[in-house]
């Protein structure tokens, strides 16, 4: 058994119990330091995490505890979104003690936004926490942040940007979106209009790593629900919100703590829809087409 504590680098071993695989004969043995992989993540909050220290002829099981106060920040993330979703999802971020938000991507003029609401840019200016105003695509600058204050995650919640592969590498892969519709079966835009175009029985908001390839069905966490008879787009919409921050939630958690996030690669093709994809249904026909 082990006490120690851990840095990003490595933790300072204080005692090993150590037990020889030829004879199995227990020794004691006092290792200075571990260096851990840095992908290695570890729960501040008393967890024990157990792997096995190899050697030529020394194999130690080896349980590291952390100390449950104070909490120590176990993620930097970068988050990235917009709209009354994105803002309930970025509460639970900034309330969770043990991730630190090194910058945001988000709307800073709330009389441009539909919605009509910059919380996220008054929220982040109250922390201290640098914006970047994404009326403009600021790749570059993302990048920048993310190499300079060593982002580990990459979080984006109904933002309009495709981030293209050297943001992604940046992170390791370690990007996650919310897309309020079920994946891989409706990608884009319009789903909880298309769902119910389609005759659809079920719905769900999910959370799903990010590629170079918009709403890719590598799934994280889904909340699904059963579309009912009465359902209209707006209401089905309003439901799929409220889902998208539950599974949100539960991501949230996994980051926290160190979890591991769950990866689950979907079959399937599925069908995309572009922001165009109502305008024919929009359309008033003209009363002269009309039988």
């Amino acid at each position: 058994m082990i006490r120690a504590t851990a840095a990003r680098a490595g933790v300072q071993l204080l005692d090993v119990d150590t037990h020889s695989q030829a004879n199995g004969a227990c020794e004691r043995d006092v290792l200075s330091t571990l260096l851990l992989d840095d992908d290695l993540h570890l729960s501040p909050l008393g967890q024990e995490f157990y792997f096995e220290l190899a050697a030529p002829t020394l194999r130690a099981e080896i349980a590291i505890v952390l100390d449950a106060d104070p909490p120590s920040i176990v993620m930097r993330v970068a988050f990235l979104g917009c709209k009354p979703v994105a803002e309930a999802c970025f509460e639970l971020v900034l309330a969770t003690p043990t991730l630190e938000v090194a910058a945001v991507a988000t709307n800073v003029d709330a009389g441009a936004a539909w919605w009509g609401s910059a919380a996220i840019t008054d929220m982040a200016t109250r922390a201290g926490i640098p914006v970047l105003d994404n009326a403009e695509r600021q790749t570059d600058e993302l990048l920048e942040i993310v190499r300079s204050r060593s982002v580990d995650v990459l979080l984006s919640v109904q933002h309009p940007w495709i981030l293209p592969p050297v943001v992604l590498d940046s992170v390791r892969g370690r990007a996650f979106n919310v897309h309020n519709a079920p994946l891989p079966d409706l990608k884009g835009f319009n789903s909880a209009n298309h769902a119910i175009l389609l005759g659809l029985s079920e719905f769900a908001a999910t959370v799903h790593w990010m590629t170079d390839e918009p709403d890719a069905a590598i799934v994280a966490f889904e909340d699904r629900f059963p579309i009912r008879p009465d359902e209209t787009a707006v209401s089905l919409h309003g439901r799929a919100a409220k889902a998208a921050v539950a599974a949100f939630g539960r991501l949230i958690d996994c980051l926290a703590t160190g979890t591991p996030v769950p990866r689950e690669e979907r079959p399937g093709e599925g069908t995309f829809f572009a922001r165009s994809s109502l305008d024919d249904a929009r359309a008033i026909p003209d009363p002269s087409d009309l039988d």
